[in-house]
């Protein structure tokens, strides 16, 4: 079957074409091209249009030689070691197992297969280990082990820096576009352009912008690299076939399969178990009032290899439930809790959940509420939760000022006093219940204990001595109200 794509489309091209589609957009008839030898193919997705058609682009685009998963899928049913190498060895980039060196690279991993499938980069070893597992699930005996080499440094240049090519062609003819075209209810427009920022300005100006934020000296730095490679230890696979042992070299493609780089009178030996470098990627969340000092509100940390390949959802659970989210209104939400959601097709549903991470609630007005212990923080101040009927029969007069605030919301002032006129602390949130228009709102209490009112006052002026001045002054204030609200 031969591709009907017109060259020069990309893969993102087709995706934004594909999500235009969904948008029920106008695609133009241009972006593919019909011959007499079109393949007689089709798709056949599950359900109604548009998730049907979605579920048949998504098809389409894995058949495209860059879908590296299937690519690897049809090699290994092929059976075809010689196939399998050249895949590996020139359609996969090589990357160093570290930022400024080749060290360690004859054991260490970055992203693990499915990473290396889905990001098309591998380390050294990590090709070793690809090719192998291919290997195997062929149905043949397959090992890593290490063979001595002897490499210069510009041919190892050349390793990481040849060119490589992988075509965007999925088996797509006129007659599925027609179809998809149909049921979409999308009108073909021969006129609509895609522009996908070919001149790369939108990048650079984006990095122009980033720059900005680096310390001075960083965009100067000049990187440098050590190209220093382990011929003692060159990563390699020992396969059997026909009862004879075969070697597959990764790196020089003009080593036929079978053969070692120096030939014969090269040496192997069993290779150590390969072990993942131990980067990690950590994301922090924090938020801030004013000119208060941030407070992170949640933060996860990954190994490299469980990112690769997958994806990382930051969200903000409401904390409703399905009746409630069905019967609240955006705007009368003011309290989320955010959620840093790990998203795999592989992964296990435990270890998703054990990757994923939630933080502490926060309101719209910048308040943290802290829910982890057995009572709840609202900006470090304890709150009781629970209702309280002994209470609520000390209460004999309610005084309330409302302060308006942006709209929708209200900040109430509550004093509940008893017989004789004194404040009844300990109140919760649950002990009132405020409507408006006979509809009960949602409320969220700050403070339910007797708030004092303190003053400070300070020097801010050039005579004070440098320990009490500037940001040494606003730190000192700082600890002294945290000091007043704690005591």
């Amino acid at each position: 079957m031969k591709p009907k794509i017109d060259s020069g489309t990309t893969r993102r091209e087709f995706i934004e074409q594909m999500s235009l589609l969904g948008l029920a957009s106008m695609l133009p008839l241009s972006f593919f091209s019909c011959g007499k030898d079109t393949a007689d193919i089709d798709y056949q997705g599950s359900g109604l249009a548009p998730y049907k058609v979605w579920e048949e682009m998504l098809m389409a685009v894995k058949t495209s030689p860059d879908f590296l998963e299937g690519r690897m899928q049809t090699l290994i049913k092929n059976g075809n070691p010689k196939e399998m190498l050249a895949f590996v060895r020139d359609e996969i980039h090589l990357i160093p197992p570290d930022a400024g060196s080749l060290r360690n690279m004859a054991k260490l991993m970055m992203y693990g297969i499915p990473g290396i499938l889905r990001s098309g980069f591998a380390t050294p070893r990590e090709k070793a280990e690809l090719l192998s597992q291919m290997l195997n699930q062929a149905g043949m005996e397959a090992e890593v082990v290490y063979e001595e080499t002897n490499f210069k440094e510009e041919e190892i240049r050349n390793f990481f820096f040849k060119p490589f090519e992988r075509k965007f062609e999925p088996l797509v003819n006129q007659k599925i576009i027609d179809r998809w075209q149909e049921q979409l209810q999308v009108t073909p427009n021969k006129e609509q352009n895609f522009q996908i920022d070919a001149t790369e300005r939108e990048s650079k100006d984006l990095a122009s912008h980033l720059f900005t934020f680096l310390p001075q000296m960083q965009p100067n730095r000049v990187h440098k690299f050590n190209f220093n490679w382990d011929n003692r230890r060159t990563p390699c696979v020992k396969l059997k076939q026909e009862l004879e042992n075969k070697y597959a070299h990764l790196f020089d493609s003009s080593v036929p399969f079978g053969f070692l780089k120096e030939g014969e009178q090269a040496k192997t030996k069993t290779a150590d178990p390969a072990v993942f470098t131990d980067k990690k990627v950590e994301i922090t969340l924090s938020v801030s009032k004013g000119d208060i000092e941030e407070i992170e509100i949640v933060k996860g940390e990954w190994p490299l290899q469980e990112l690769t390949g997958n994806q990382l959802v930051l969200k903000f659970d409401s904390g409703l439930n399905l009746f409630q989210q069905l019967t609240t209104t955006i705007g009368s939400l003011q309290t989320f809790t955010p959620l840093l959601a790990l998203q795999s097709f592989s992964m296990e549903i435990e270890k998703i959940e054990a990757n994923s991470y939630s933080g502490k609630t926060i309101s719209l007005q910048g308040d943290v509420i802290d829910t982890e212990k057995d009572e709840i923080l609202v900006n470090g101040i304890p709150l009781s939760i629970h209702p309280d009927k002994d209470l609520q029969a000390k209460v004999k007069i309610l005084k309330i000022n409302a302060i308006p605030g942006k709209y929708p919301f209200v900040k109430f002032q509550i004093s509940p006093e008893d017989e004789s006129g004194e404040m009844v602390e300990g109140l919760s949130a649950s002990d009132f219940n405020i409507k408006v228009n006979d509809k009960v709102v949602t409320t969220l209490m700050q403070n339910n204990k007797k708030t004092p009112k303190v003053i400070l006052m300070y020097d801010a002026s050039l005579s004070m001595p440098g320990s009490y001045y500037g940001e040494n002054m606003t730190r000192f204030v700082t600890e002294l109200e945290n000091q007043i609200l704690e005591n």
